[in-house]
Order: C-alpha cells, then sequence, then structure tokens
C-alpha cells in the first residue's frame, strides 16, 4: 500500500519525530539569518498583472474595463496588463523560512497526508494533485535541506519559491492531470501546495493517523503540539500567499483546507472558524466557482470538475456552520449556477485527457457512474444535493408564520425524501444493516449520510411542531430512528478501534439533537400529562435513552475537547431520565394503592427542580445550548 511505502521512507527520520515533535520543543524559533543577509536573498520587485477577479454580467466595474483588462478567472487567458509592483517585506521571507526549515521532516508529512487520502471518503482535493507532488517536494527538501551546507542553501529556495508563488497561476488549456502537478512542484514549488500539505498533515493528527510517529509515552500532547504545528505554518503560508498572488485555484484549495485544520484547533464553534468561512466564500466567488464555466473558458476539464468539488464541499459545510451558529449562510444556491461534480474516480484525475474523457462517458445521464462503486465524488455529490433542502429549511426557519410556509416545510420534507430515494441504491443506508463487504469509512459514511438525510426531516418537524403547532408523532418518530442509528453505530464494536472518534461527533452532531426531543417529550408528559405521541415500544425506547446515556458518560472524560460538554449533558440526561421512570412508579403506586392486598412499593423522593439546578446550574439547559457545535470534520 501506498502508505507502507511511505512508512518505510520515513523510518530513518522518526528520531526526527521524537526528538524534535516532544511537548516543548519549536520549529518556529524565533533565530533566524539576521536582515542584512537577507537582503542579499529577497525576492525582487515583482509585478503582478490587474486580476479583477470574477465579474458577472451585471457588475458595473466589468463595463468600465476592457475585455483584455478583466481577465477573469474563470479561465480568461488575455490579460497581460501589469501594474502594482510589490516587494515582499523582510518580517514576512523570514516567517517563510521558519515554514521551510520544516521540510526537513518532509517524509511525516507525507505519511499522514498519504494515509489521510486512504481513509478519507469526501476529501474535497482529488488525491492525485497532492500524492503527485510527494516525489518532487521530497526531492527538493532533500537537496536544499537534508543535505545543505549552510543557511545559504535555504534562502536561496526561499526566495524561488516566494518568486514562484508571486507568479500569477496559468493553467493552459492543453494541460493533462497527470501532468498538472508540475505547474506548482518541481522547479515551480510554490506555496500554496505546501501550506496545502502542512494542513493536511495537522487534519491527519488530530484523526489519529500516523501511528508511531511521535512521542508514545506523552502521544496526546504531542500530537496537539504538532498539530498546533502545522497549522501555524498552513496559516502563515496563507497569509503570505495573500500578499504575492491574485486569486487562484491552489490558493481557494489552502483557504479549505486551513479553515478545516483551524476548527480542529479553536473549535467548531469559534468565531475564527466563522471568520474563515467568509473568507473562504468571499474568495470562491472571486474566483467564479459559484457559476457555470462556459466551454470557451480555455480551462482543462479536469479542473472544471475540481471546482465544482469545491464548491459542492464548501456549500455543505457552510449549511452546517450557519446551522450550528444560526447565521445566515455566505454561500447561496440561489445565486451560484454550479453543476454538480460527475461521479468520477479520483484516480481519473490524475490521468490523461484521454482517461478523463473516457470516464465521463461511463455515467449515466444524471452524473452518476453506472457501477456501484464508491467514489468520493459520489458523497460529495449526494451530501451537496441533501444540504439543497437544508438551505429551504434555514430560510423557512425565520419565515412569518402562516398555513402557506407550513405547506411548505411538509413539501420541504416530501422532496428530500424523495431525492434520497433517486440516490443509487448501494450509497443508502439500509437501517440496522453494516456492510461487511466494503471498507469501514465507506460503512460509516453509509450511516452518516442516513443520519444527515433524517436530521433534515427533524429541523423541519420541530418547526412544524414549535411554530405551527402540529403534532409531534412524525418528530419523535424521526428522533426514534435517529437515536437507534446512532446507536448501532455504538454496538459495532468489532470495528470501534477505527471509528471511536468519528461516534463521538456523531453523538453531538446527531444523537444530542434527537435525544434532546425524545427526553423532553416524555418529561413533558410525567410533568404535565401531555400526550407522548409515539407508535414504538415505549420501554424500547426508555432502554435505548440509557444507552446513549451510557455512551456519553463513557466519553465524560478530561482531554476530550467536549468534555464539558459531555459532562453536563449526561448529568442532564439521567436526571430527566430518573425523573420520567419515577414519575412511572408513583403512577404505578396509585395503581397499587387502588387495589386490596397489594403491597406498595418503596418510592424515593424526587425534586423536579433542585436536582436539575443543582447537575446543571440552568434548568433549561437543553433549550439553552445547541447540540450542532461539532461538525464531521472527519469526512470533509
Amino acid at each position: 500500500m501506498a502508505s507502507q511505502r511511505a512508512v518505510s521512507r520515513v523510518d530513518e527520520t522518526k528520531s526526527v519525530v521524537t526528538t524534535n515533535f516532544r511537548p516543548g520543543s519549536s520549529r518556529f524559533a524565533e533565530t533566524s539569518p539576521g536582515d542584512a543577509e537577507l537582503q542579499r536573498y529577497q525576492i525582487p520587485e515583482t509585478s503582478f498583472p490587474l486580476r479583477m477577479g470574477y465579474l458577472g454580467p451585471t457588475s458595473v466595474v466589468a463595463e468600465l474595463l476592457s475585455s483584455n483588462e478583466l481577465a477573469s478567472d474563470m479561465g480568461d487567458e488575455t490579460s497581460t496588463k501589469e501594474e502594482n509592483s510589490t516587494q515582499l517585506p523582510s518580517y514576512w521571507f523570514n516567517r517563510v523560512l521558519t515554514v521551510l526549515a520544516l521540510l526537513e521532516d518532509f517524509p511525516i508529512f507525507e505519511v499522514l497526508a498519504d494515509e489521510f487520502y486512504e481513509v478519507s471518503q469526501a476529501a474535497m482535493i482529488p488525491s492525485p494533485f497532492v500524492r503527485n507532488a510527494f516525489e518532487p517536494i521530497r526531492k527538493l527538501s532533500q537537496e536544499y535541506l537534508l543535505k545543505r551546507r549552510s543557511d545559504i542553501q535555504l534562502q536561496r529556495l526561499a526566495s524561488n519559491i516566494v518568486e514562484n508563488t508571486a507568479k500569477s497561476f496559468h493553467i493552459p488549456s492543453s494541460t493533462e492531470g497527470c501532468d498538472f502537478h508540475k505547474l506548482y512542484t518541481g522547479d515551480n514549488t510554490r506555496l500554496e501546495i505546501l501550506g496545502i500539505i502542512f494542513s493536511i498533515a495537522g487534519r491527519s493528527t488530530h484523526f489519529g493517523l500516523g501511528s508511531g510517529l511521535f512521542v508514545s509515552n506523552d502521544e496526546p500532547r504531542s500530537r496537539a503540539q504538532f498539530a498546533q504545528k502545522m497549522f501555524l505554518a498552513s496559516d502563515i503560508t496563507l497569509q503570505v500567499c495573500k500578499m504575492l498572488t491574485p486569486i487562484n485555484d491552489l490558493l481557494v484549495w489552502l483557504l479549505y483546507e486551513n479553515m478545516l485544520l483551524s476548527s480542529m484547533i479553536h473549535g467548531d464553534s469559534s468565531e475564527a472558524k466563522w471568520s474563515r468561512l467568509g473568507d473562504l466564500s468571499t474568495n470562491i466567488f472571486t474566483l467564479g466557482a459559484h457559476r457555470e464555466v462556459k466551454p470557451s473558458s480555455g480551462l482543462p476539464k479536469f479542473i472544471v470538475e475540481t471546482r465544482k468539488r469545491l464548491f459542492a464541499s464548501s456549500y455543505r459545510l457552510d449549511k452546517h456552520i450557519a446551522t450550528s451558529l444560526d447565521r445566515p449562510p455566505r454561500l447561496s444556491f440561489r445565486h451560484s449556477d454550479c453543476g454538480l461534480p460527475l461521479a468520477l474516480a479520483d484516480d481519473v484525475y490524475g490521468a490523461s485527457n484521454e482517461v478523463f474523457d473516457q470516464a465521463c462517458k461511463n455515467l449515466d445521464p444524471d452524473g452518476w457512474s453506472i457501477k456501484s462503486v464508491y467514489q468520493t465524488s459520489d458523497w460529495i455529490r449526494a451530501r451537496y444535493m441533501n444540504n439543497t433542502f437544508r438551505e429551504e429549511i434555514l430560510e423557512m426557519a425565520v419565515r412569518t408564520p402562516s398555513p402557506e410556509a407550513a405547506a411548505q416545510l411538509n413539501d420541504i420534507s416530501r422532496r428530500c425524501k424523495d431525492k434520497w430515494e433517486s440516490y443509487p441504491a448501494h450509497l443508502r443506508f439500509v437501517p440496522y444493516v453494516w456492510n461487511d463487504e466494503a471498507p469501514v469509512a465507506v460503512s460509516l459514511m453509509l450511516v452518516t449520510a442516513y443520519l444527515a438525510y433524517l436530521d433534515n426531516d427533524l429541523i423541519i418537524q420541530k418547526l412544524l411542531v414549535g411554530k405551527y403547532h402540529a403534532s409531534n408523532f412524525h418528530l419523535l418518530s424521526v428522533s426514534s430512528q435517529i437515536l437507534s442509528t446512532v446507536l448501532f453505530l455504538g454496538t459495532q464494536r468489532e470495528h470501534m478501534r477505527y471509528i471511536h472518534r468519528d461516534l463521538a461527533w456523531v453523538i453531538v452532531l446527531y444523537g444530542f439533537p434527537a435525544v434532546s426531543v425524545l427526553i423532553r417529550a416524555l418529561q413533558s408528559e410525567a410533568r404535565n400529562g401531555t400526550p407522548f405521541e409515539y407508535s414504538g415500544s415505549r420501554a424500547e425506547l426508555i432502554r435505548n435513552l440509557s444507552v446513549f446515556i451510557s455512551h456519553i458518560e463513557s466519553m465524560e472524560r478530561p482531554g476530550n475537547g467536549n468534555y464539558l460538554l459531555f459532562s453536563r449533558a449526561s448529568k442532564m440526561f439521567s436526571s430527566m431520565i430518573d425523573e420520567i421512570l419515577e414519575a412511572r412508579l408513583r403512577v404505578d403506586v396509585d395503581d397499587a394503592m387502588s387495589k386490596p392486598n397489594m403491597e406498595m412499593p418503596v418510592v424515593s423522593a424526587w425534586n423536579e427542580n433542585e436536582n436539575l439546578k443543582n447537575f446543571i446550574g440552568n434548568e433549561n439547559f437543553l433549550e439553552s445550548v445547541d447540540f450542532r457545535m461539532m461538525f464531521d470534520q472527519w469526512l470533509v
């Protein structure tokens, strides 16, 4: 396997990892060549073309520019006008030196990125565009760093790479996927691809990949510090690229990967993630990736398809963040006409144009593969379509209640179900059936894609009950389905070593909202006699809720990023279950007292308000916490 080959290359550098990545070490020390020496290798003044980015037909600016000045990044090759010369400041050149020094350990990054692509089912960047860059970058790092004679070599390398990055990234129309990496590696190495690899390596570390690469006696801390280093390297690279180069495909890929790593470092609900999402969406618009690319653009077909993957992946992420933070989406389906990416295998992107064209012909009229295969693009397509309904749901959430609005919500629910049933059969999860013939990552994706589909209906039913006073029958039904599916994932003991990290975010993202609905409905029945309109077995439901609570209690340990949330939620849910069960016991006691010769069971006293306050300090905890604060990082 590719990872085994990469591991063999990294064996000789493991001593570097255990030395340089142990807690307390820092590759970002403030020691570097003096400014006087740096000036010798400072990038010369570089002129950039005036690049306005994508300007649509309604743009006034577009009317003021002649056609050869517009030079949109949609593929227009007519830009020849050069203005606004600039020079990279010494401070940032100094930062580039610290980042490039990390390439001494490039085999480590290669292993981490390689393993990431082996298990990831929905990576936005096609794997050949990253994997094909490994060999030329490794050779570059060996030539300049592992065998360097002085810091002068590093300075020369930095000067060359910065100069390459300052050039406009032009993709000739004749470029083939198998040669695409040559435009940003070797003698053309650019900072964008280095930042992308740093970001993927950081995410891979968080996922627990790269076994044996870290200090074994303090692995969690070593991993956290390494991921932080990768984030700093990625961030420095991103900032320098923004100063040097006009917007291009590589830079937007870096923005995407950097945002995902940032959310892992700072937390999914951090303001930093929201801010970086804004930066990503802005540059997607500037690139024109939200619009359908015209055949006359001159862009190679594989780049056109990659832009569709970029938009679809970013769109899905945008809807999850908007739902979590209850903020307006930044990428609107109504203001975009970018088509769905075709269901192509990743390897096709790194092949010849002839192979790519043939693969495009082996699809059905809807763009799905005619064979029952599992491909990254399949999941990107399916998840994108599912989230177009999420955008409609979010719009309805702020709509003034009316009979027409209620009818619209029901229509969204119906169309969402029809779309799910239109997916190829092998991409639809069969409840309570684990596909042992497929890789674990594929089976996990089948489950989570099904949960995402159910989650749409959960939000719709909550709106119908909360705003339109509908019966809660359907709400309780879909909540029960979600709970059962989450617990089904938790029963896969044989595969738990591979999915235990994913189970945590599945519990938060899908389990908590569904359980909160069920447990509050049971509590309302116990307190107020509100009808519990549920057609299934009540005893089985309560058992399932108890098992769910045991899951979050097992994850309630320091060091877990959601420790406080798990701790508070487990106490809250346990207290409410106790209240529900003891209320049932009180009913049984009343029945027993009305019958002669029956012993009265012993029932402990329950103060329904005081205990909740003591446990969590807020009896409205379920209403005040949005449980969608952690997203499926593993699968984006």
